[in-house]
C-alpha cells in the first residue's frame, strides 16, 4: 500500500508540473458539432409541434389539448429516462477503459518497483555474511571491554534474536529476517562468564545499547526451554543471586508458510538461524557441572566455536 500510494503521488506530481492534471475535463467536454446537431433537431422538434398543434386545434381542439397533456407528461418522462440510461452506458464505457488503462499502467509500475527490488535485494548468504561481520564487531567491542586476549576465551556462543520494531522478511524455505536484531555473545573465560548484549540497527547499520553481565559458573542455577506453540521457543535463564532472565529466540507468531515447506524443519532452520542449538548447549553444561564442565572438553584453552579472531 505504501508502495502504490507513493506511485500515485509521484504520477499526480507530474501530471501537476506537465499542466495536465485536468485535461480529462476537455476529453469529456461535449463537441461544437454535436452541439449543433442537437440545437437543430430541438428547433426541428418545436416548429414541427406547433404546426401539428395549430392544425389539430382548429378542427379538434378538445382532443387536441388532450394530446398535448399527453404528449408533454410522456415526452418529459421518456427523455429523462432515455437519457438516464444513455448517460449511464457511457459513463460505464468510460470508466471500463479508464479502469483497464489505470490497471495496465499499474501492474506496469509495480513490474518495474519489483525487478528493481529483485536487483538490490540481497541474498540469504550476503545477509549472513553481513550478520557474521556484525556479529565480529560486537564480539570484538567485549572483547576489548573487558580487556580479555583471545586465548582467554575458552568458549563463547551467539544468541541472535529479533528485536523490538522490527521489520521482517524471508524467501521461500528460508528463515525470517529482521531490520532489528539483539545480539547476544556468552565469553566463557577461566574466571566466569562474560555475557555481552547489543542491539543491531541492521538497516541503519548501527550497533547500540550495549549492556553487559558478568556471573561465576557456579550461579547458574538451571536453563529451561519455553516453548509457546509450534515456532515459539524461549531460554530461561536461573541465576543463583538474581531473578530468572527471559530471553525469547522466535517468536510464535511466524507468518503462513508457503505451499510445499514444513512446519518442524521451519522451526529448526530459524532455531539454527538464531544459534540456540550451540548456546543451549555451553548454558546446560554450565548449569549441570559448573566450572567441571570446561574438564570435559578436549580441546580446552580453544574457543569451542570458530571464525577468524578479530
Amino acid at each position: 500500500m505504501r508502495w502504490l500510494i507513493r506511485v500515485l503521488v509521484a504520477d499526480m506530481r507530474k501530471r501537476w508540473n506537465d499542466g495536465v492534471l485536468w485535461s480529462y475535463r476537455k476529453a469529456l467536454r461535449t463537441g461544437w458539432v454535436l452541439k449543433v446537431l442537437c440545437s437543430s433537431a430541438v428547433v426541428t422538434l418545436a416548429l414541427s409541434t406547433v404546426v401539428v398543434v395549430v392544425v389539430g386545434f382548429r378542427t379538434m381542439p378538445v382532443r387536441t389539448v388532450l394530446a398535448v397533456l399527453v404528449l408533454v407528461v410522456a415526452g418529459w418522462y421518456a427523455t429523462k429516462r432515455l437519457y438516464r440510461i444513455t448517460s449511464e452506458r457511457r459513463r460505464h464505457l468510460d470508466e471500463t477503459a479508464e479502469y483497464l488503462d489505470q490497471l495496465n499502467w499499474r501492474r506496469d509500475a509495480y513490474q518495474t518497483w519489483k525487478r528493481r527490488l529483485d536487483e538490490t535485494r540481497p541474498g540469504e548468504e550476503e545477509m549472513e555474511t553481513w550478520l557474521n561481520c556484525d556479529r565480529t564487531l560486537v564480539l570484538n567491542n567485549a572483547l576489548r571491554h573487558y580487556g580479555l586476549a583471545w586465548r582467554d576465551v575458552i568458549a563463547y556462543a551467539f544468541l541472535r534474536t529479533p528485536a523490538e520494531d522490527n521489520r521482517r522478511a524471508r524467501r521461500r524455505y528460508g528463515p525470517w529476517w529482521y531490520s532489528r536484531y539483539e545480539v547476544r555473545v556468552f565469553l566463557v573465560t577461566d574466571a566466569g562468564v562474560r555475557a555481552v548484549t547489543a542491539e543491531l540497527a541492521f538497516q541503519d547499520i548501527q550497533i547500540t545499547d550495549m549492556r553487559r553481565t558478568n556471573f561465576r559458573f557456579d550461579a547458574v542455577s538451571s536453563v529451561d526451554i519455553v516453548k509457546d506453540g509450534p515456532y515459539g521457543y524461549s531460554l530461561q535463564l536461573s541465576l543463583m543471586n538474581g531473578d530468572p532472565k527471559d530471553i525469547t529466540v522466535t517468536h510464535k507468531d511466524m507468518g503462513t508458510l508457503d505451499q510445499g515447506e514444513n512446519a518442524e524443519t521451519f522451526s529448526k532452520i530459524n532455531l539454527d538461524a538464531a544459534g540456540f542449538a550451540h548456546t543451549l548447549h555451553i548454558l546446560e553444561g554450565m548449569a549441570a557441572e559448573g566450572r567441571r564442565w570446561m574438564n570435559y572438553d578436549s580441546r580446552a584453552n580453544q574457543p569451542t566455536e570458530r571464525f577468524s579472531a578479530p
